[in-house]
């Protein structure tokens, strides 16, 4: 919704990578690849958030290069729940938006708290 109220067509953008990636069959293997397309060989760069990761999350970020191309630095922070084997979308920030290594960030607390609600 806060991306709707700030540029349509940034959400529309972005929404169509969500639909990509949900109805691509090979997202499951490279959206869990840790470092998979940071030479931009691919369409996505995927991390670990490492700093949680360490702590027992399983939780991720995927980067749109296509996205950056046109000036739209957003991140994509998902869970993957291994029961069930899915993945669930928590947040679609910009990258100025999150300070992945101050625990009192409020995004990072919002991503945090939707991760223990799942």
């Amino acid at each position: 919704a806060a991306i709707q109220s700030r540029d349509k067509s940034e959400a529309a953008l972005i929404l169509a990578t969500l639909q990509e990636l949900q109805v691509d069959p090979s997202a499951r293997e490279f959206l869990l690849d840790h470092g998979f397309g940071s030479d931009r060989a691919g369409s996505y760069g995927v991390k670990r958030w490492t700093r949680l990761w360490n702590k027992g999350f399983d939780l991720w970020r995927v980067r749109c290069w296509k996205l950056e191309d046109v000036g739209l630095n957003y991140r994509i922070v998902y869970a993957y729940l291994q029961k069930g084997q899915r993945f669930v979308v928590l947040a679609v920030l910009p990258k100025s938006a999150l300070d992945y290594d101050n625990e009192s960030d409020p995004n990072v607390t919002r991503i945090r708290r939707a991760y223990d609600a799942l």
